[in-house]
């Protein structure tokens, strides 16, 4: 089946930032246009899952970078040892009854150490969904930021459609070709407004995302 012009800029435009991920939208699309192919549902689901778990990566540099350089493992080892010597210390804890009383000043620096460790984890191992919106910020060129509802709107529905692929590779109930075609769609529109965002005004892009996050396409 041929592609269409939406298609055909949303895969050269992947293929720019890194042509792993055109030969994953490709190769999601070739599979399910593959009538001969009985299993075709769900190996298609399976290219458009992994599209999305690379995407964020492979486009956002910076990000990449931090991920690459923060290590959890000695976060926490340094956490557990400074878990330890408060205990040591802090007349809240005792080893036979446990915790009591008010908070004094080694339980209260252990929780500002764990305070930070859990700000480092998020920044270093941000979710999916804040993955895809600190992505679309850096890949829209627009100088006026989306409503708030609307980016909201946009990153949960990545979160969910991220999720149906996942049931669907893994062959979880029991999707038509009609209704993945439809999920298609979603990404291939939330895609285009980050990556190829010359293609439509900024209003008939927050329009169209509308429509389809509140399920009338």
């Amino acid at each position: 089946m041929p592609q269409s012009p939406r298609q055909s800029r949303l895969s050269e435009s992947l293929s720019d930032h890194d042509i792993s991920l055109g030969k994953m939208y490709l190769g999601g699309l070739h599979v399910l246009n593959d009538i001969s192919n009985p299993d075709r549902i769900a190996q298609a689901a399976h290219s458009f899952r992994e599209l999305m778990e690379k995407a964020p990566r492979y486009i956002g540099e910076l990000q990449r970078k931090q991920r690459a350089d923060y290590s959890l493992k000695p976060e926490v080892r340094n956490l557990r040892a400074t878990w330890t010597k408060m205990q040591e210390r802090s007349r809240c804890f005792k080893s036979s009854s446990g915790w009591s009383g008010e908070i004094d000043p080694p339980l209260t620096d252990f929780l500002k150490r764990l305070c930070q460790f859990f700000k480092n984890f998020e920044e270093n191992r941000p979710t999916r969904r804040h993955e895809f919106a600190n992505l679309r910020q850096k890949m829209d060129p627009s100088t006026e930021a989306l409503p708030e509802n609307v980016e909201n709107l946009i990153t949960k529905k990545w979160a969910e459609l991220h999720g149906t692929f996942v049931k669907i590779c893994h062959h979880g109930g029991s999707l038509k070709l009609p209704e993945i075609e439809r999920h298609i769609e979603q990404l291939e529109e939330i895609l285009t407004a980050v990556l190829v965002p010359q293609t439509v005004s900024d209003h008939e892009m927050i329009k169209r995302q509308i429509t389809i996050l509140e399920g009338n396409d």
